[in-house]
Order: structure tokens, then C-alpha cells, then sequence
């Protein structure tokens, strides 16, 4: 079933919005003149560029929020989090500059954070920062060939960490990665002198939607290799005058769409093969 989403496939070329459209979303009519009908109306509806787009006010959190902090800090994850990305703050980040390098978000989900309207800097530390993070197993399955299983989970941030092998007591070999999800917290990541935004997408927009202006970030500075994805969008638009930001997704901006759902998959096969001394 498709999930109603709001959309800044405005910001791609013609061909590009239109793939979009046909693969990701459910599009009643793909005719090339809808397609381009609609490209034109998600263009139009963007409107003038955000102010500061890539350039949000920060501020320091207030000292009462130090103890919630510290605890963060002292997260099983965070060593892991510091090792890749080097040393992090957090602060509150305005919300409607941060760069966007994700085409969508879904509404459902964004919903999620709408009941934090009028919520206290602690409490937007909690939903933005958690220190314990969401439940859930994670299942997998043998891939058809008996060389293989596959791993698929409803949350894209789930990912490997590397491998490790375990000895049991009969002598074989349990090997394999490690796979589990990422910190789950707010991102934002200063890149080329402009703030991008990580994680946290849809807390993001939905706190939005609740009212609020800025919201908890870990923030640091990184590259392009450190974003985890790919952008969405061309260099030359994430570099232009008019970047795609989270203030697009205002409703009055994005254009409403219907995704179809996706399921992050990661897939290990292994082989085996006889090397042969050589002379």
C-alpha cells in the first residue's frame, strides 16, 4: 500500500523528476505531458529560495539540560558515533535552513512529533536525542540458493558494522557482520560551509508542522562521505542559490505525493573455493 509523503521532486531536472515519479511514487497518469505537468506545478509551488538556506542559527542548550547531556554522552553508541565523525556538539539548530539531501518524507510519520507542540527543551532533547533506542528484531530469512540470507527491516538506518566470528563448542566457525541500527539521533553536518541535515527527517519536519522553530542537533563537520547517502539532488543545485531545505517541506511548498513503501535489505552470500600451492 502507498503512504501519502510531501515531495521536493521539483528541485530535479525534467527526466529525473519524471523517473522519480514512475519508480518511487504511485503516479495515476505517466504520460510524458502528465509527468511534465507535474514537474512544472512542484517547481512553481517551491517558490522563492529559503532564507539563510544552509546557514541556521544555533544556540547552546540551557544549563538545566546538562545532566540529560552528559548521559548522552556517555552512550554505548557515542564512542562508535566520535570515532566516525570526530568531535560533536549539540546544540539547537533552526530548523527551516538546514540543507536537505532527501527528495521526501512521509506523513505518517513526520505525525509522530506533532503531539510535542508547546513541548520544553527536555522534552524535544528526548524525542530528538533518545537514550534508548526504538525496539524491534531483527529477522532474517535463507536466501534461495542456501549460500545466502537476507536481513530485511522497516527502518533505513538499519547497517553493518564491521564482522566477527565466534567458536562454538563443537569447533565450527559462526562468522558473519555485524548488523544492527545506527544512532538514532537528530544530525546536523556541516559540509562546504553549509549545514546539512544527517538524520532525523521527519522529526525534523514534524516538529516543524508542531511550531517549533529549532530543535536538538549533535552537529559537527564532515564530507561528502560521511552523509551515509548519497543526496537526492545535483551538486550543482545543493551548491546553488536556491538549495533544497527542510523548509520546503512546509506543505505550502512540497507537493503531496503517494510513495511506495520501502524495506532496507542487506544480503550476505558466501562462497566456497580451493586455492592450489603454487611452484
Amino acid at each position: 500500500m502507498p503512504t501519502a509523503g510531501l515531495s521536493l521532486f521539483g528541485f530535479y531536472v525534467p527526466d529525473v523528476a519524471a523517473q522519480y515519479l514512475t519508480n518511487v511514487c504511485h503516479t495515476a497518469d505517466t504520460s510524458p505531458e502528465a509527468l511534465n505537468t507535474a514537474w512544472l506545478a512542484a517547481q512553481e509551488r517551491l517558490g522563492a529560495p529559503q532564507v539563510k538556506a544552509g546557514a541556521p542559527a544555533t544556540m547552546p542548550l540551557p544549563a538545566a539540560c546538562q545532566p540529560y547531556i552528559a548521559k548522552l554522552f556517555a552512550h554505548p553508541l557515542m564512542a562508535r558515533f566520535q570515532a566516525d565523525f570526530g568531535v560533536c556538539e549539540v546544540k539547537l539548530v533552526e530548523i527551516r535552513p538546514i540543507l536537505s539531501i532527501q527528495p521526501h518524507v512521509e506523513r505518517e510519520q513526520c505525525a509522530g512529533s506533532h503531539a510535542l507542540e508547546g513541548a520544553t527543551t527536555q522534552q524535544l532533547l528526548e524525542r530528538c536525542l533518545p537514550l534508548e533506542g526504538a525496539p524491534g528484531q531483527v529477522k532474517w530469512e535463507q536466501e534461495r540458493t542456501g549460500r545466502g540470507l537476507l536481513i530485511r527491516h522497516p527502518d533505513f538506518n538499519l547497517q553493518t558494522f564491521g564482522g566477527a566470528g565466534v567458536n562454538t563448542p563443537e569447533g565450527a566457525l559462526v562468522a558473519g557482520p555485524i548488523i544492527g541500527v545506527g544512532a538514532p539521533w537528530t544530525q546536523a553536518m556541516e559540509m562546504d560551509g553549509r549545514m546539512h541535515l544527517r538524520n532525523g527527517y521527519h522529526r525534523a519536519v514534524g516538529l516543524m508542522e508542531a511550531g517549533h522553530t529549532h530543535m536538538p542537533c549533535l552537529t559537527f563537520k564532515g564530507h561528502r562521505s560521511q552523509l551515509g547517502v548519497e543526496p537526492a539532488f545535483s551538486a550543482e543545485v545543493m551548491q546553488g542559490n536556491n538549495p533544497p531545505t527542510v523548509g520546503h517541506f512546509d506543505s505550502n511548498k512540497a507537493t503531496e505525493v503517494q510513495l511506495r513503501k520501502g524495506t532496507k535489505v542487506i544480503a550476505i552470500n558466501w562462497t566456497e573455493f580451493l586455492v592450489l600451492e603454487q611452484d
